[in-house]
């Protein structure tokens, strides 16, 4: 029965308070699309009508409104009080301040504005209020005092247009905010033609729309919304201003199209935000799309949200979007646990009041590719913050460190390998003097001792014996000295060093060794002099060896700033893949990693039967030293 009478009371109302049908279209219309919230009141303080606005603002439907009084709203009595008796009193009240409770119970700051509709006696009929919200409206001019004053005064005062047109496209009505919005007067505009408020192509465009709907438009009842449309429109002074207006069509009494109303906002600020944005997200995807790196997005699941093209490479997939989204199907196991702790120890370090917001976090993790392989990366991890700086997602930089991976574990490895070098040469040269100079000696002071025990006449015959042991020690400590290193590589260089090697070569092993050079006239840095000169005297040692012949040819050829080493024999030869695989060949490791340390390449050519070729080569910097001495 009261919701009869609440109907009753708003046919009443509409039906007093306009003139025509037109004018009734154009009310309802108007109410409706007020950006503001608008309200019809009873006399005795009953919502008779809330606009769109209004429930938008305060979260209750129309027909929850409809059984609410104002008074239902206020969260606090005394100021509904206080309005409503000033309301009564003065008829109307202008922008008082008021707290208003949301369906959800919180707490708004609002504007209200109240006037009293009376009958033609005097009487009360109702009550207009409208009603805006201020939170919103504070923040933004808090921000803006901390700009320019001359933005500061245009943002307290910046209001919306509100205009009426004919349907000849004439202005009937039109609010004095729009002189502040494009400089011109009220009455001026009242005067101007279309093509003098908008540029050809936005004009175009408007009438375009308009038009469109127009004639699209099956039922005249049907009601007519273009929605939001942006146009640019003219300033005084020659300039032009981005807008965004809501239109709609208004109908005379036999229902046909009798004009249009509109609101328009000043958006020109907020599209050149948009388009500083735009340009910044373009110049940020050319970025991500072209760089090896690849750049991530996760939120706090470690689902990726976003992931650059690079990623395709780097795991082996043709489409982004075959990709694995969560992180768990990206890692092996061992770095998806090594990436949750890390993860949950930075979530845990968010708890403490002092913290850096802008740290990061590297990790090194084993990274699933599509074939089933693997591949090594470095993930450079920040969290994404939101306005009050906390955490809603993780930013990160994957790199490929796979080739430095190989080469640490390269390094690694030829470490390991130069030690186990050092303690092979350190147990030759312990066998060495044990088993030969140290016997030596043993036998040597023996043999003194029994001489001393002859008599002297026979003593003069027995140290010659003696003499010819003391020769063969000391021939035995040169041997061992030269094979530690051959002082003439020092004092004579490459060329004199490797030819008396040949010759003590030759007479040790009976191959034959023919050695050609060119441009070796010149010395070369002492590493790379004793790194060739190893090669050869190993490559010596496997020939003599392992190849079966009695001759073999060593090349040196210095061609464009590159030292060749060539070891060459018609022998047996080998299966070189099979050497190399079984890993028992340190001389083969050695020459390979002496080159390698170097800069330079390392190759070996044979085959069961067919001979061997070794070849290394290095790179010689233009500042050699010259002759000897030099």
């Amino acid at each position: 029965m009261g919701r009869k009478q609440v109907t009753k009371s708003r046919s009443e109302v509409i039906r007093d308070s306009s003139g025509s049908h037109a004018d009734l279209d154009a009310y309802r219309r108007f109410f409706e699309q007020s950006l503001d919230a608008l309200f019809v009141i009873g006399r005795d303080g009953r919502i008779l009508e809330a606009s769109k606005s209004a429930t938008d603002l305060l979260r209750y439907s129309k027909r929850q409104m409809r059984m609410m009084s104002l008074r239902d709203l206020y969260a606090q009595a005394g100021e509904h009080e206080i309005i409503w008796r000033d309301l009564r009193q003065k008829g109307y009240i202008k922008d008082r301040q008021a707290k208003l409770r949301k369906r959800d119970g919180t707490e708004i700051d609002c504007l209200v504005t109240m006037t009293t509709d009376r009958a033609g006696g005097g009487d009360v009929r109702q009550y207009h209020c409208m009603i805006r919200n201020v939170n919103e409206y504070e923040r933004t001019l808090e921000a803006l005092r901390e700009s320019e004053r001359r933005y500061s005064l245009l943002a307290e005062s910046i209001m919306d247009v509100i205009w009426i047109m004919d349907i000849n496209f004439h202005i009937t009505y039109l609010s004095p905010s729009v002189e502040r919005m494009r400089g011109y007067t009220v009455q001026e505009i009242m005067s101007q033609r279309l093509d003098e408020m908008f540029p050809p192509e936005s004009l175009q465009k408007a009438i375009g729309l308009i038009e469109e709907e127009i004639l699209n438009k099956k039922n005249p009842k049907d009601p007519f919304r273009l929605g939001t449309v942006g146009l640019e429109m003219t300033c005084k002074g020659g300039g032009t201003v981005w807008t965004e207006s809501r239109v709609t069509l208004l109908y005379g009494p036999e229902g046909y199209p009798a004009g249009l109303m509109g609101v328009t906002r000043d958006v020109t600020e907020r599209r050149k935000m948009e388009e500083s944005l735009r340009d910044s997200e373009r110049r940020y995807r050319l970025l991500a799309e072209n760089i090896t790196d690849v750049i991530w997005v996760a939120d706090m699941n470690l689902n990726r949200t976003y992931v650059s093209p690079s990623a395709k490479s780097l795991q082996g997939y043709k489409s982004a979007e075959d990709i694995p989204h969560n992180v768990k199907d990206l890692l092996t196991p061992t770095s998806f646990d090594i990436a949750r702790e890390t993860f949950a120890r930075e979530l845990a370090a968010e708890k403490k009041r002092k913290k850096n917001v802008h740290r990061s976090w590297t990790l090194q993790l084993e990274l699933k590719r599509k074939d089933g392989s693997t591949v090594w990366t470095e993930d450079r991890i920040t969290f994404l913050r939101d306005g009050v700086g906390k955490p809603t997602g993780y930013l990160g930089v994957t790199r490929d460190i796979s080739l430095r991976k190989q080469a640490e574990d390269a390094l690694r490895s030829l470490s390991r390998r130069l030690v186990e070098v050092q303690e092979i040469e350190r147990r030759g040269i312990a066998r060495e003097l044990h088993d030969h100079i140290g016997q030596e000696l043993t036998g040597l002071k023996l043999f003194l001792e029994m001489v001393s025990r002859l008599p002297p006449q026979q003593v003069k015959a027995r140290l010659s014996e003696a003499q010819g042991s003391i020769n063969e020690l000391v021939a035995r400590v040169q041997d061992l000295s030269l094979d530690l290193r051959p002082a003439m590589l020092d004092d004579l260089g490459l060329v004199p060093a490797l030819l008396w090697h040949f010759e003590r070569f030759t007479s040790q092993t009976g191959v034959r060794v023919a050695f050609k050079h060119r441009g070796m006239q010149r010395r070369f840095d002492p590493e790379i002099e004793t790194a060739v000169y190893r090669i050869v005297q190993e490559g010596l040692t496997n020939v003599a060896r392992h190849a079966g012949v009695v001759e073999t040819t060593v090349r040196l050829l210095l061609n464009k700033g590159v030292l060749g080493v060539y070891i060459e024999d018609e022998g047996i030869g080998f299966d070189t893949d099979a050497a190399f695989a079984r890993g028992t060949s340190s001389g083969l490791t050695g020459m390979h990693e002496r080159a390698t340390l170097l800069g330079g390449q390392f190759e070996i050519i044979s085959a069961p039967g067919a001979g061997t070729l070794l070849v290394a080569k290095f790179p010689i910097s233009s500042s050699g030293r010259m002759g000897r001495g030099t």
